[in-house]
């Protein structure tokens, strides 16, 4: 099942492996939680990207590759699909 914006985001991920890096910028809220061993952070839009860091500026880095790689398969995944893209009030 999918939530709110779900097809979106994935109709962007397909978007964002049409077109080359340096030309998109996307912006995306994380949760950084401070632990005994560093730093964990997640982006609750994409379930299950989640990264970690020793600092706060290295688990903020790391969670940035984690989002593009999982767009990356995202956009592998749907390719050939049927993309639409719906608004949502």
């Amino acid at each position: 099942m999918t939530g709110p914006g779900q097809d979106k985001r994935i109709f962007n991920a397909f978007v964002l492996a049409q077109i080359p890096k340096a030309e998109v910028s996307m912006t995306y809220q994380v949760v950084l939680t401070h632990t005994d061993e560093g730093y964990s952070v997640n982006c609750p839009a994409l379930p299950g990207c989640w990264s970690e860091g020793q600092t706060e500026e290295e688990a903020l880095e790391n969670i940035k590759d984690a989002i593009q790689m999982y767009l990356e398969v995202i956009a592998d995944n749907i390719k050939g699909s049927d993309i639409r893209e719906v608004q949502v009030a």
